[in-house]
């Protein structure tokens, strides 16, 4: 994939940059934001909340098969 991944609810994922919205969320491109309980940001465009989330950049992206 070569982008964004990202799973869950009201969780939004762009390539180049990762952008989630969520309840008091916000992450901004090419930076650190954090805001909430429980949220990490990671420079780089690793950004993850909420359950099962998973937003990797660069990598590929990680696919869970069941």
């Amino acid at each position: 994939m070569g982008g964004t991944r990202q799973e869950g609810e009201g969780v939004r994922g762009q390539m180049g940059g990762t952008r989630q919205e969520g309840e008091g969320v916000r992450g901004q491109m090419g930076g650190t934001r954090q805001e909430g309980e429980g949220v990490r940001g990671q420079m780089g465009g690793t950004r993850q909340e909420g359950e099962s989330v998973r937003g990797q950049m660069g990598r590929g992206g990680k696919k869970v098969k069941v």
